[in-house]
């Protein structure tokens, strides 16, 4: 196992300086097996992937995080009910259910959207994915638990 990490720190050592090739090269003609030469390419390259992809800071810590939940969870609602509230106000005359169309149809739409944002930006913009995701989710359950309580307090009643 000696040989192994003996392996890894000659190819850290030299890796800035020379190409993979040439470190193998090098390391075959000291008599290392082609083997562990390779598990430790793949061993660097899985740790260099890990330590690429892990968030330096906490993705709650940013700031675009609150923003990104703040928007959808409690900025979309209170627009997409102002917008149903002038189409009601317009339409009370016509006697018809507008208000209710828009509610509906701007709810799937901030649901479609906070969904598809978070899936474009989720490898890009942790924060900012993260944030439209759990304001989308939010938005989306929270009203749902808080009808299914009071339906339960209503019908146990």
């Amino acid at each position: 196992m000696s040989e192994y990490y003996q392996i890894k720190g000659y190819i850290r050592h030299n890796r800035n300086t020379y190409t993979r090739e040439a470190i193998t090269e090098e390391l075959l003609k000291r008599g290392y097996s082609q083997s562990d030469i390779d598990d430790a390419w793949k061993s660097l390259l899985e740790e260099e992937h890990i330590l690429e992809n892990a968030s330096k800071e906490s993705v709650t810590e940013s700031g675009k995080f609150w923003w990104a939940f703040a928007a959808y969870f409690f900025i979309l609602p209170v627009i997409i009910g102002i917008l149903a509230r002038i189409v009601r106000e317009k339409s009370y005359y016509i006697m018809s259910n507008n208000s209710f169309n828009v509610f509906l149809i701007g709810g799937v739409i901030t649901i479609l959207s906070g969904i598809i944002l978070s899936l474009i930006f989720w490898d890009s913009d942790k924060p900012l994915s993260r944030g439209v995701f759990y304001g989308c989710l939010f938005t989306t359950v929270t009203p749902v638990i808080s009808l299914g309580v009071i339906i339960g307090i209503c019908s146990a009643g």
